[in-house]
């Protein structure tokens, strides 16, 4: 289900009905079995996606990749891209294009 949607806003409602679990339930086999809160996990997912975007779409913005892999702010991408990898998604687009 995240992957097949993971571009636009997934809630625990969401998931949840997607397996046809009580929430609490969803997030205790979540974390048990991928070792992450259904949060977490989409979070990754979509950061992985903008890596394999600014891989192959060097021409694209980042405002461009962070809608198309499901971010609600360009803001909250920088943000979170940062975190992850130590960089801004420009700074990573720079190293690409050496």
């Amino acid at each position: 289900y995240i992957q097949d949607h993971y571009q636009s806003k997934i809630t625990l409602n969401d998931l949840s009905d997607n397996i046809h679990m009580s929430k609490s339930e969803t997030v205790r086999l979540f974390s048990k079995y991928v070792h992450q809160t259904p949060f977490q996990y989409i979070l990754n997912y979509r950061l992985e996606k903008s890596v394999s975007m600014l891989n192959k779409h060097t021409d694209k913005s980042i405002t461009d990749i962070s809608y198309v892999c499901g971010f609600s702010t360009t803001s909250y991408f920088i943000q979170k891209f940062k975190e992850r990898y130590g960089q801004t998604p420009r700074q990573f687009l720079k190293q690409i294009k050496k």
